[in-house]
């Protein structure tokens, strides 16, 4: 006797006793039985999104260079606040030095993650001095002073630096970069050697403003204005 593929029972030409004739039937049905029994389990593939390969427990993909985005733990700027000011008493320090240049311009290289303001000012800070400063948040609308004219700045939030110098004739009266697209700055103020800078950004953060001292070969001073992400 044999089996074919389909798990029949082929009868052999010789012939086979009545007992032994039953023992296969009964080894047939269990044999039909159990296969009846089984299930198939198709394997398990994971889920992938777009051209990413399935990952194994244990195994992570490296993410791609460029993609990945600092975070909020990494972008903490040191000794950031909402307000700064420096020889400031209800009134800036004035001094003798006069806005020669601004710029903005984007960090994100070796961990850093932030955006920068920069006032470039030329001329002797002697006897003067530097100029005061002072930098906070303020509520739009934003108006020009001594104007009192709406200046529209875009931007949900507005961060303000007075400055107790003036500004050079060829300073632009708004700034933007592609660079950071976030930030845009609008002069609201250059009047009687006190100039206001407000920057619209689109989130409310934390800053730092420091002084850079000018050198023999770049003798202006600068002002910088450091915006965390």
């Amino acid at each position: 006797m044999a089996r074919t593929h389909a798990g029949e029972l082929l009868l052999s030409r010789h012939p086979i006793s009545r007992a032994a004739r039953g023992a296969v039937a009964v080894a047939a049905l269990a044999s039909v039985a159990s296969c009846a029994g089984e299930t198939s389990t198709p394997p398990t593939i994971p889920a992938t999104s777009g051209n990413h390969a399935p990952t194994t427990p244990g195994h992570q993909t490296a993410r791609p260079s460029g993609s990945s985005k600092p975070t909020e733990a990494a972008c903490q700027l040191p000794n950031a606040s909402l307000a700064a000011s420096k020889r400031f008493n209800g009134s800036v320090a004035l001094s003798s030095l006069v806005g020669d240049a601004v710029r903005l311009g984007a960090h994100d290289t070796n961990g850093d993650c932030y955006d920068s303001f920069v006032i470039a000012l030329e001329g002797s800070s002697s006897p003067s001095g530097l100029p005061g400063f002072n930098a906070r948040y303020v509520e739009g609308p934003i108006k020009a002073d001594p104007s009192d004219q709406t200046v529209q700045v875009r931007g949900k939030y507005f961060l303000q630096i007075t400055v107790g110098a003036a500004m050079g004739a060829s300073i632009p009266h708004r700034l933007s970069s592609a660079a950071v697209p976030g930030v845009e700055a609008a002069l609201t103020e250059n009047f009687e050697g006190v100039t206001t800078w407000t920057l619209g950004l689109d989130e409310r953060q934390p800053f730092t403003v420091s002084e850079i001292a000018g050198t023999a070969a770049d003798p202006g001073e600068r002002l910088v204005v450091n915006i965390q992400r």
